[in-house]
């Protein structure tokens, strides 16, 4: 069985973990105290940092504003024999990155389109996108196949592409979330399907990092687009609303 480290143990960290724990000899980095603690709880092997070079797939689990600092940690630990992957939400920003930092070892761009609230109800039918960068075919395989055999829809693709895409299915939709939350809808009694499927939309972000929703923000080179997109929609619906909230305002006793 291949080794395995997975470079932080936050909430995808430890979903990760869960899922290959079956397939990997693995392997837990985590230097907050408590988060290592929580992985031993679990029955996870914690280990230093510099133990990655032990391992022959490394998973990089952090946030996307911490992964250069950890790129530069890593790169004097691996060499042609590692496969480094990361995990961040956005693809351009980390594998420009990774290559510019990690010269020796095989690197590998990869992003699960799904959290550990959505993985709940199965990861079946969900994505997974895949950018190889610089790796060995036996390699790619043994990580698709990791992800396939869990029901994954694994999509090879180029950082650029994913990113034009998860701009929308991502950030688009995260920002809807932070509107629908702000609301502080009250709880109510007469519930439609369309209102149940927007307030599932915010409940499955409500538990993410607010650096979370501003790195995948911040790292997609497309967001301004999307931002100007999402702000002329609401431009327009708001004069749709004026104009009824004035037309109502006429029409009262």
């Amino acid at each position: 069985m291949k080794k395995a480290a997975i470079v932080g143990f936050g909430r995808f960290g430890e979903l990760l973990a869960s899922l290959g724990k079956s397939s990997f000899d693995l392997y837990i980095v985590e230097n907050n105290p408590e988060k290592a603690k929580a992985a031993r709880a679990q029955g996870h092997t914690v280990i230093p940092f510099e133990r990655v070079a032990d391992a022959d797939f490394v998973f990089l689990a952090v946030p996307i504003s911490e992964i250069e600092q950890t790129l530069v940690t890593l790169a004097p630990l691996v060499d042609q024999h590692h496969v480094v992957m990361d995990l961040c939400s956005v693809k351009v920003h980390p594998t420009k990155l990774m290559q510019k930092h990690l010269t020796n070892s095989q690197i590998l761009g990869t992003h699960p389109m799904f959290g550990p609230d959505s993985a709940k109800r199965g990861l079946k039918g969900l994505q997974v996108a895949i950018c190889p960068l610089r790796v060995e075919p036996e390699n790619l395989k043994i990580v698709t196949d990791f992800w396939a055999g869990h029901g994954l829809d694994v999509i090879e693709t180029t950082p650029e592409a994913h990113d034009k895409d998860s701009v929308y299915s991502q950030a688009f939709t995260y920002s809807l979330a932070k509107i629908i939350l702000n609301m502080n809808l009250p709880n109510i009694t007469f519930k439609t399907r369309s209102f149940n499927d927007l307030t599932e939309i915010a409940a499955l972000s409500a538990n993410d990092t607010e650096q979370l929703f501003h790195d995948m923000l911040f790292y997609n080179p497309y967001f301004s687009d999307m931002k100007a997109e999402l702000q002329a929609a609401i431009a327009k619906t708001n004069v749709i609303l004026a104009r009824v909230e004035a037309e109502q305002a006429k029409n009262k006793p």
